[in-house]
Order: structure tokens, then C-alpha cells, then sequence
């Protein structure tokens, strides 16, 4: 036990949230609760730690300072991205930046402290939270599946906890003797009606189920740590006398404990009151604790068992470090239950109050997932019994888009005076940029039509074509070689269109598939090279290229024209060609662009790298 109570140290005072009342009529009531209370007084303690003097960092922790520092730009697009890393599987993770990727860590117990449901009643208004109800909470009209709580703007520079008899807090509460840098971010559902979970109850009309994500640090000092886990309620589960449902743990663990994880322990306001039961997650992430004026640094994001996700979850981020724990999956019907959610700070539990410096301002972002890019609604409410001494700003801030819709509102301490949720500014999502076009479909083949000028192409002639370097196609096979890899040559060999050779002013048309699909952007260029087999003495042949066309189809049988040229038939002029292939050591040659950079040229030979005309490629 005395290990247990060491490592907890930081959550043991606040758990046991001693409530001194009044000598009023509500003294008798409370005897259960008081004797529940001082019963845990009774277990051993460690000495405190030993406090370092806070000193606030001129940068954040994270990254580590071997690393250049992200801008507010990147750490916002990568919280963006690693919110959204579906949980491995069950247990607590972390993740640093720029990583993507979750890496698992032990979880630990989370803390055996209340974070109670609001009671209603008389309260100081000039608060958050707690019994005066003053919050804004972002409400929707479908169901929510994922909520993010964080601050735009948070200008503070000390901050204590006090507590708050019975929901009472101080009307001018002041830090001496109050712990600083002691507080909870809270995000809490609303109050579940026709839960599941409340099948159970005596009276499962009035029994609602409540979940609340927290992060709470209880101090902060050099290794001391904070605690991220889910709280969950049954409110009003039954009548005072009705035993929390299975599972449910003994009494002597829930009088020491107060709260545990995996079962219900009950609480009640009043030994005559109605039964409330609360449970613990299965575990607890420990992010290291900070000092408030890092509170900008600050988020929480709780998603329900919904998309994908077999549980709820809870993710905190500080700076580039980021928390994940999986809960409990006490209300599976959650993503279908939930549609108002409320964000803030607070005291760390026990129904106390976060005090903050006389001059603080928080802009608080409470974004909501809901299958919708609309800004949410405004309820002035509050469900935690937690609260802080802010007050809510009577003038709606100004707030950016960002990549959920979000309910954004100011607090200050001093009181501005009495806000509305006039005074919150609802804001919608960012578009989300526009899928990428889908690849355009690559070509299969490829028609090739080649006029032939002045001088044919032999019979004994070969002729190949290759496009972007593909395997070569055969245009036409000599009648004077043996086959070869490209063409099937031989004394009937005949192209496409049963022609052994090409005559004077005469044109073919083929069409070819290509060794692979190619990109229609990718295709650059086409050859053509002529291959001599001569027979006997014959000399080289020449061969008159007078035009050529080429239209490749693609996988949706579209045609592209990418080469379309051509000089006419002059009677008058038998050298207006636009190329002639030769025999070496003349070019043999010819390459076309198919993209339109480059006139043809010849490539090889003595005429290589020159702009192809009828006339500069050897002997007329």
C-alpha cells in the first residue's frame, strides 16, 4: 500500500476532498459521506516531494531541443493527423513529432479521486462550472463522435486550486495555502439518457449515464506527472440503499478508493440521497505536468467506439508529445447518445476551483465531430462540479475555420460582466481540399500511319518503329532476312495490311499494343529506322518519309492524336520529304516528337542530331 500511495503522492490529497460543512440541516444528511471521507484518512501516506521553484520555460519541453523547434503551423498539422492514427489496439500510447505512428507505453492506475457531476442549487455566479452553470457547451443536432477541447489564446501567469465546500467556492478566492499549477481539463458529455448501461437501475427512466475525459495534474515539479484517463457516471442510478451493477467492487475497496478501474463504486451526495455509481478506465496515460502558463500548449481530443474504433478513446497532446488511452467502453451506444459537449479548465477533482491571477484571458476552442462542416449551437450549461474563477466575456471573439467545426468564447478574470451565448462565436469546418483527380488512363496502343514520298521501301527493306523506348513494333519485314526479334522476316513476310513493300505515294495505317501501359504524359518520342538487307548488288535503299500520323488509345478507348505532319505531293519537287532514311554510313534514323518540343531529327550517322529534311541525309 505505502508503494502505491508514493507514486499516487500527487492525486491523494485532492481524493480525499474533506468537505467541512455548516452547522445546518444538511449536517445530519452528510454523517455517511463525512465517515466514508475520513475512512480513507486512515491509510498510511508518504512524505511529500520535494518542490523545485517553478520556473517557466522560455520554450516548450517538446520537441527535444536537438530538434528545430516546429512552428505553430506544422505542430497544428500534425496534431491534425496524428488525432486522427487509428488506435493500435487496447492499452496507452505516445507519439512524438513529426512520428505518425502510435508506440505503446505501460499504463498506470488512474487516480482514485471524484470528478463529480454539478450539482444544482445557489452558487457565486462569477465562475465557471460548478453550481453557478455557467459554461458554453457546443450542442449539435446529429450525434457526436469525436470532440476537441484547446485554447486559442491563454494568457495567464499563475494559477492555484481551492476547494469548494458542497460546491461552494469562495466568493474572492485567494492562492495562499492553494496548490498551484493544480487543474483539470475536462471534456464531458451530456448527461446519457436511455443509456444501456442504466438497463439495470430500479428506475432507468431517471438513471443517465455521464462520461467525462480528463486530464488532471494535482502540482506541478521536475518529474512530476499529470494523469489522462475517462471518468464514467451513472447518475442517479437508484434510490438510496441500490447497489451499483455487476461488475461492481467490494465496499472496503471503494471506501478506501472512493473510485477504481473496471468497476462501480457508489457515491451519494446524502446518506438519504440517490445512488450514483462511478468507474474508472482501465488505465491512465501519465504526460508529464506543466505549468499553467503553458496552458496554450494544452488539448484533449475523446472519440467514441465508432468509425473503425472498438472502444472510446482519449488522446492529450502538450506541444509535440501526444497521449493516447483506451477506455472502459462503459456506453456503447455513446456515439449515438452524445450531442452536447462542454470544454474548459478546472479545478483537478473534488469539486474544487482552479484560481487564475487577477489579468487572465483564455479563448477556449471546443470543436465537435458530427457528421457535418456547420458550426454547433451554444447552451449556457454546465455538467462538471469542478469550476475556475473565470468568467465568461460578453463580446464573441473572432475565430478561424479549422478542421472542425467549433464553438470558440472568451473568459477573464476580473468579470466582464453577464454573457449569453451571443457572446460564443460558432464556426465551421474547413473544407476539405478536394480528393485528388484519379490518374488519367495510361495508352495500350498505339496507330501509326506513315506516308511513303518519292523513294519506297523495298521489299528486301525492314522497318521498325519503337515509341519512348519500348520494345520496337514492326512496321513492315523484309522478304530478304531471316526473322528477328522484332520482325518475323522471310521470303512471304508482309505487314498488317499484307504488303511486302511501300510504293511511291502510297500510305499504311497499323496499329500496335505496347509492351506495358504507358502515361500519355510520359510518351515523348517515336523512331523509325530503316534496316538495308539488300539483295545481290543492289545498292542502299532510299526511302522517302512524306508524312506520318500517330493516335494512341487509351483503357477507356479514348484516342490522342500526338503527331500529325506531312508535306504535300509536288509533282515538280521530288525532294519535299520530311525525312529519307539511307543505308549507313548515313542516318538510318529518324526520331519524331510526340509532345510537340522538338522538330524531327536524325539520329545516328553522318547526318546524326540534324533537323530532318529531304535533302541532307547522304546521296540524293
Amino acid at each position: 500500500m505505502d508503494k502505491f500511495f508514493t507514486s499516487h503522492m500527487c492525486f491523494r490529497r485532492a481524493a480525499r476532498f474533506t468537505v467541512p460543512l455548516a452547522v445546518t440541516v444538511l449536517s445530519t444528511l452528510l454523517i455517511g459521506t463525512i465517515e466514508h471521507l475520513q475512512a480513507q484518512e486512515t491509510a498510511p501516506k508518504a512524505a511529500p516531494e520535494a518542490r523545485q521553484a517553478p520556473t517557466i520555460p522560455t520554450e516548450s519541453r517538446i520537441p527535444p531541443t536537438t530538434k528545430p523547434r516546429p512552428s505553430a503551423e506544422e505542430l497544428q498539422n500534425w496534431h491534425n493527423t496524428i488525432k486522427k492514427v487509428p488506435t493500435p489496439k487496447k492499452g496507452c500510447f505516445t507519439a512524438e513529432y513529426p512520428d505518425t505512428a502510435w508506440r505503446e507505453i505501460p499504463c498506470k492506475t488512474p487516480p482514485h479521486k471524484l470528478y463529480l457531476p454539478r450539482l444544482a442549487g445557489k452558487a457565486r455566479i462569477q465562475q465557471v462550472g460548478g453550481q453557478s452553470d455557467a459554461d458554453f457547451v457546443a450542442v449539435v443536432n446529429g450525434h457526436i463522435t469525436e470532440a476537441e477541447g484547446g485554447f486559442d489564446l491563454a494568457n495567464v501567469a499563475s494559477e492555484c486550486e481551492v476547494q469548494c465546500p458542497d460546491q461552494i467556492c469562495p466568493s474572492n478566492p485567494s492562492c495562499i495555502g492553494g496548490e498551484p499549477n493544480a487543474f483539470s481539463l475536462q471534456i464531458n458529455t451530456n448527461p446519457l439518457s436511455n443509456t444501456t448501461t442504466c438497463n439495470s437501475s430500479p428506475t432507468p427512466n431517471q438513471c443517465k449515464g455521464w462520461e467525462q475525459f480528463v486530464y488532471g495534474q494535482d502540482q506541478y515539479c521536475s518529474g512530476c506527472t499529470g494523469e489522462s484517463f475517462i471518468q464514467y457516471w451513472l447518475l442517479n442510478f437508484g434510490p438510496a440503499g441500490t447497489a451499483c451493477p455487476s461488475p461492481a467492487a467490494s465496499a472496503s475497496v471503494c471506501n478506501m478508493f472512493s473510485v477504481v478501474s473496471n468497476e462501480w463504486c457508489s457515491f451519494q451526495f446524502t446518506p438519504t440521497g440517490p445512488v450514483f455509481c462511478v468507474m474508472n478506465s482501465p488505465g491512465s496515460a501519465s504526460p508529464p505536468a506543466v505549468q499553467i502558463p503553458l496552458l496554450y500548449e494544452l488539448a484533449l481530443i475523446a472519440n467514441t467506439a465508432s468509425n473503425g474504433m472498438s472502444t472510446d478513446s482519449m488522446k492529450m497532446v502538450e506541444g509535440g508529445t501526444a497521449f493516447l488511452v483506451t477506455g472502459g467502453n462503459i456506453f456503447p451506444d455513446l456515439d449515438t447518445l452524445w450531442k452536447d459537449t462542454e470544454f474548459n479548465v478546472f479545478g483537478n477533482g473534488g469539486s474544487s476551483e482552479a484560481v487564475f491571477n487577477n489579468g487572465a484571458a483564455v479563448q477556449v476552442r471546443t470543436s465537435v465531430s458530427s457528421g457535418t462542416t456547420s458550426g454547433p449551437g451554444c447552451i449556457e450549461e454546465s455538467f462538471t462540479g469542478e469550476s475556475n474563477n473565470l468568467t465568461l466575456v460578453n463580446s464573441a471573439p473572432a475565430a478561424a475555420m479549422l478542421s472542425m467545426p467549433a464553438l470558440v468564447f472568451s473568459e477573464n478574470n476580473p468579470a466582464s460582466g453577464g454573457a449569453t451565448c451571443a457572446d460564443a462565436t460558432s464556426v465551421g469546418a474547413t473544407p476539405p481540399p478536394p480528393p485528388p483527380p484519379p490518374p488519367p488512363p495510361p495508352v495500350i496502343k498505339a496507330t501509326i500511319t506513315v506516308s511513303t514520298g518519292n523513294d519506297n521501301a523495298r521489299s528486301d527493306s525492314e522497318l521498325w518503329a519503337t515509341i519512348n523506348g519500348e520494345p520496337a513494333f514492326c512496321l513492315k519485314p523484309s522478304n530478304n532476312a531471316n526473322p528477328d526479334s522484332v520482325c518475323n522476316n522471310g521470303g512471304s513476310a508482309k505487314d498488317q495490311n499484307n504488303n511486302q513493300s511501300w510504293n511511291n505515294w502510297t500510305s499504311s495505317t497499323q496499329t500496335f499494343t505496347l509492351a506495358k501501359p504507358e502515361l500519355l504524359s510520359d510518351i515523348k518520342f517515336l523512331t523509325i529506322q530503316l534496316l538495308e538487307h539488300n539483295s545481290g548488288t543492289e545498292g542502299d535503299n532510299n526511302w522517302d518519309i512524306q508524312g506520318i500520323t500517330v493516335v494512341l488509345t487509351d483503357t477507356t478507348n479514348a484516342t490522342h492524336t500526338v503527331l500529325n505532319m506531312s508535306n504535300p505531293h509536288d509533282p515538280k519537287n521530288s525532294n519535299n520529304c520530311i525525312a529519307r532514311l539511307k543505308g549507313s554510313p548515313n542516318s538510318t534514323t529518324v526520331a519524331f516528337s510526340l509532345n510537340g518540343t522538338s522538330p524531327p531529327f536524325y539520329v545516328g550517322g553522318n547526318a546524326a542530331g540534324q533537323t530532318t529534311t529531304c535533302s541532307n541525309n547522304g546521296d540524293q
